[in-house]
Protein backbone atom coordinates (compact mmCIF):
# COMPACT_ATOMS: atom_id res chain seq x y z
CA UNK A 1 0.00 0.00 0.00
CA UNK A 2 1.32 3.41 -0.95
CA UNK A 3 0.44 6.50 1.04
CA UNK A 4 0.56 9.93 -0.56
CA UNK A 5 0.60 13.19 1.35
CA UNK A 6 -0.79 16.27 -0.37
CA UNK A 7 -0.33 19.81 0.77
CA UNK A 8 -3.26 22.21 0.87
CA UNK A 9 -2.05 23.85 -2.35
CA UNK A 10 -2.07 20.54 -4.24
CA UNK A 11 -5.78 20.06 -3.60
CA UNK A 12 -7.03 23.49 -4.69
CA UNK A 13 -8.04 24.04 -8.32
CA UNK A 14 -7.11 27.36 -9.88
CA UNK A 15 -9.77 29.18 -11.88
CA UNK A 16 -8.77 31.54 -14.66
CA UNK A 17 -12.31 32.70 -15.47
CA UNK A 18 -14.67 31.75 -18.24
CA UNK A 19 -14.57 32.86 -21.85
CA UNK A 20 -17.55 34.73 -23.19
CA UNK A 21 -20.52 36.53 -21.71
CA UNK A 22 -23.11 35.29 -19.23
CA UNK A 23 -26.42 34.28 -20.84
CA UNK A 24 -29.32 35.79 -18.88
CA UNK A 25 -31.49 32.71 -19.52
CA UNK A 26 -29.22 29.75 -18.64
CA UNK A 27 -26.51 31.65 -16.71
CA UNK A 28 -23.74 29.89 -18.62
CA UNK A 29 -20.80 31.87 -19.93
CA UNK A 30 -20.81 31.42 -23.70
CA UNK A 31 -18.99 33.02 -26.59
CA UNK A 32 -22.14 33.09 -28.74
CA UNK A 33 -24.26 35.39 -26.53
CA UNK A 34 -25.94 37.91 -28.82
CA UNK A 35 -25.45 35.84 -31.98
CA UNK A 36 -29.20 36.03 -32.65
CA UNK A 37 -30.26 39.69 -32.92
CA UNK A 38 -33.79 38.86 -31.72
CA UNK A 39 -32.44 38.02 -28.25
CA UNK A 40 -29.18 39.93 -27.79
CA UNK A 41 -28.59 38.80 -24.20
CA UNK A 42 -28.97 35.03 -24.60
CA UNK A 43 -26.67 32.37 -26.05
CA UNK A 44 -27.31 30.61 -29.33
CA UNK A 45 -28.65 27.50 -27.60
CA UNK A 46 -31.21 29.51 -25.63
CA UNK A 47 -32.11 31.56 -28.71
CA UNK A 48 -32.90 28.31 -30.53
CA UNK A 49 -35.04 27.15 -27.60
CA UNK A 50 -36.92 30.48 -27.48
CA UNK A 51 -37.52 30.27 -31.23
CA UNK A 52 -38.74 26.66 -30.92
CA UNK A 53 -41.35 27.54 -28.27
CA UNK A 54 -42.45 30.66 -30.16
CA UNK A 55 -41.25 33.17 -27.56
CA UNK A 56 -41.46 36.68 -29.05
CA UNK A 57 -38.32 38.80 -29.28
CA UNK A 58 -38.03 41.36 -26.52
CA UNK A 59 -38.15 45.02 -27.52
CA UNK A 60 -36.13 46.31 -24.56
CA UNK A 61 -33.86 43.70 -23.03
CA UNK A 62 -32.51 44.85 -19.68
CA UNK A 63 -30.51 42.21 -17.79
CA UNK A 64 -30.77 44.16 -14.51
Amino acid sequence: TEIYTLSLHDALPISTGADGTKCIRCWNYRTDVGSDPRWSTVCGRCASALDEIGFPPLDDEDPA
